[in-house]
């Protein structure tokens, strides 16, 4: 029995690896291949497809855990929608479908996993963890910038355009949420151990994601340091003494200052960066596709609003309405997630981010936790990111970020009720 429970504890942890810090290196070889020999290799599908199957394998033969048959419960809503599509759907695909539903469900079969080997996980181990995926990320585009390698964040590598740098990653929307999402952690982290490092971490982490030249890694950027300066000085009474604070306090008011004034600087060059601001700030980012987005909407039928019209469906819809070939996302998650899998499996995903959300900031009113305190920002920018700009519940780099720090919520919480009882 100790023999298997001991094997058990090894594949978790080797999964775990293959899971979430090693994957950067996957995501980086994807991005290489496309990028610079103009074709999608075939290996990161594989290494991910292999995940999910060992991830179901592994929750069939392990005692069902309640989230696990949650996720069978809407599989098998997915499934039914599935025939729906076939039937009334001109433009359905199966292959691309099923392609993009794979990437799409993935983190939430991971999650699955992680509930099925709760028991070999140590949770403060567990989120250091979380953060190697972003702070590697961070630094390969840092690097790779001086190496004259990252890829621009506009345009392709002989028709670049506007400041930024994403290094080999295929999405800077994408990484720029995940990077921010890490920030959150290494903030809690820091707070917590008091450790120079993981300020270093945070300032690293903080300069890949002002190098995407993201106007949302940006603004996060910005806002994250601003609530690590409120929550040192004002929140955090016992865990760090008045000179601390000073210090620390100071560091970051500088640090601040200072992206400011790069960001400042980056605005006053390039004209294309200044005028997305504007467009930005004037909201107008995401409306020509909201407003197509929303004309679908208006031609939907129950059937469809209950199951959407797939990736393929609503893609393409939205792309005939921009007078454009293959498929277009609308980059507002809400929109895209709610088109391709209806009210009941897109809303149960949704809703599934917010029923974390609340269980946050119960937890923070309950006991003042320091971690539920930075969760709560974590989800704030993945919900706001995924709603006003998207990349969140539909990039498999955030939401996996996401689904983890769901399972240390969830699992905390269970910790604290069972020290109660």
């Amino acid at each position: 029995m100790q023999i298997t429970t001991v094997k058990y504890s090894t594949i978790c942890h080797f999964i775990l690896l293959l899971i979430f810090p090693f994957s950067v290196f996957v995501d980086m070889y994807n991005g290489y291949c496309h990028h610079y020999l103009s074709g999608t290799p075939l290996f990161p599908s594989l290494y991910k497809g292999g995940l999910v199957a060992f991830c179901v394998i592994y929750c069939f033969i392990k005692p069902w855990s309640p989230f696990f048959k949650s996720l069978l419960v809407v599989l098998f809503l997915y499934a039914i929608a599935f025939l729906y599509w076939i039937v009334s759907v001109s433009s359905f695909n199966v292959a691309d479908e099923l392609n993009y539903f794979i990437k799409f469900s993935y983190p939430y079969f991971v999650l699955a996993f992680l509930f099925q080997c709760q028991q070999y996980i140590q949770i403060d181990k567990f989120i250091t963890l979380l953060t190697y995926y972003g702070v590697t990320a961070a630094t390969s585009i840092i690097l790779l910038f001086f190496l004259g390698l990252g890829v621009s964040s506009y345009g392709e590598i002989d028709a670049a355009y506007g400041f930024g740098t994403k290094g080999f990653f295929t999405a800077g929307n994408d990484i720029g949420l995940t990077l921010l999402m890490t920030n959150c952690l290494l903030c809690y982290l820091y707070v917590i151990n008091h450790k120079f490092t993981y300020l270093l971490k945070i300032i690293l982490v903080t300069i890949g994601t002002i190098m995407l030249g993201t106007m949302a890694g940006i603004g996060g950027s910005l806002l994250i340091w601003g609530i690590l300066a409120y929550f040192i000085v004002f929140v955090s009474r016992d865990l760090f003494s008045i000179r601390q604070k000073l210090v620390i306090a100071c560091i970051v008011i500088a640090l601040l200052i200072y992206i400011l004034s790069v960001v400042l600087d980056i605005l006053a060059e390039d004209k294309y960066m200044l005028q997305r601001f504007d467009v930005l700030l004037s909201g107008d980012s995401r409306t020509g596709l909201r407003e197509t987005a929303n004309q679908v909407f208006e031609n939907f039928n129950v059937a469809q609003w209950l199951l959407g019209m797939g990736f393929s469906g609503f893609g393409r819809a939205v792309a005939l309405n921009n007078n454009m070939d293959g498929y277009r996302l609308t980059e507002m998650d809400f929109h895209d997630v709610v088109g391709y899998y209806g009210l009941l499996v897109g809303g149960a995903v949704l809703l599934f981010s917010f029923y974390v959300l609340w269980l946050a900031v119960k937890t923070y009113l309950k006991i003042k936790s320091v971690l539920a305190f930075w969760i709560i920002i974590l989800l704030c920018l993945f919900i706001g990111h995924g709603y006003l700009a998207g990349h969140a519940y539909t990039s498999t780099q955030s939401a996996l970020l996401f689904v983890g720090i769901a399972f240390v919520l969830l699992i905390r919480r269970m910790q604290i009720k069972n020290m109660s009882t």
